[in-house]
């Protein structure tokens, strides 16, 4: 096959660009957007300043986080090791801290979210286990080093993330053997529908970078991943419209008792409701959930 080469002066350069954008233009690219994001929904949230966005509803955070002490998470687990040490990024209520405990020798696992970290602290007190360690609420980047782990880990949290070079900086910084990242194609499965928002809102929902993303940027940086189907995700069952809609609230940054918050109960139940009156909310992702792992460079 014969080839031009003139006919490529011009469009081999952009298609080069394309595929193989350097990774500052990713980083920027992913910082523009998840701020655009954050910037969205502080301005549209009607929630007094200052309150946790992340603490789960009153009354529901049991439905929502799960209380199995049997849960498991064989995905993950399987690139864990016995002697292992995990840290855990963005431990949320401590599931998957929970989850992953029996499978390692120790797990230490940190939230922004004073109000998420309150609960994990329950959650691991509940459970008896003790080898679990719950740090004080706060930021990934750390304000100082913390010590050095097997293995650092983070499920459905770096959608959240405005640098993500830096937090992918700190996670290998930290991990000796493996860093690992739990996402969707779409982001989180507990998210707002398209419709749904706007129709509320009066315009779109910016949806934050996700699997393709966070791919294509460790990519740019040369890590060489590994990519296994992830753990099945929450399914969330039949409920009288209430504790839907406590979930919703978050999702679609409305609060309780506004003129939102009434246009929001009458959508979910035309749009989601049952014939015996309850509502079954959808999860945007299914179970389309990846681990990807890959070996931190040499300190």
């Amino acid at each position: 096959m014969s080839v031009n080469p003139t006919s490529n002066d011009t469009t081999l350069p952009s298609a080069e660009a394309a595929l193989r954008p350097p990774e500052r233009d990713l980083v920027d690219a992913w910082r523009t957007i998840a701020q655009a994001h954050q910037e969205q929904a502080a301005r549209i949230r009607d929630a007094p300043p200052g309150t946790d966005a992340w603490v789960p509803p009153p009354n529901t955070a049991g439905p929502l986080w799960g209380d199995d002490k049997e849960r498991r998470e064989p995905e993950i687990e399987q690139l864990l090791e016995p002697r292992g040490t995990v840290l855990d990024i963005g431990g949320g209520a401590g599931l998957p801290a929970l989850a992953l405990a029996a499978a390692v020798k120790r797990i230490t696992t940190i939230d922004p979210s004073p109000g998420m970290t309150a609960l994990m602290e329950q959650n691991v007190a509940d459970s008896g286990l003790d080898n679990v360690r719950v740090l004080p609420a706060g930021a990934w980047l750390p304000h100082e080093p913390l010590d050095r782990v097997d293995v650092c880990l983070t499920v459905n949290v770096t959608y959240f993330v405005e640098e993500i070079g830096l937090f992918l900086d700190a996670m290998e910084s930290h991990a000796q053997r493996l860093c690992i990242v739990v996402s969707t194609e779409l982001g989180t499965a507990f998210q707002p529908t398209e419709p749904l928002f706007s129709e509320i809102h009066g315009e779109p929902f910016i949806r934050q970078p996700a699997r393709r993303e966070l791919l294509a940027v460790l990519a740019a940086r040369r890590r060489h991943v590994s990519i296994r189907p992830g753990p099945g995700l929450w399914v969330p069952q039949p409920r009288e419209v209430d504790a839907p809609l406590g979930f919703c609230h978050g999702w679609y940054h409305v609060t309780k008792d506004t003129a939102k918050d009434r246009h929001l109960r009458e959508l979910l139940i035309e749009q989601f409701g049952t014939s015996d009156g309850h509502v079954v909310l959808p999860l945007m992702v299914d179970r389309d959930s990846s681990v990807i792992s890959w070996a931190p460079p040499p300190a």
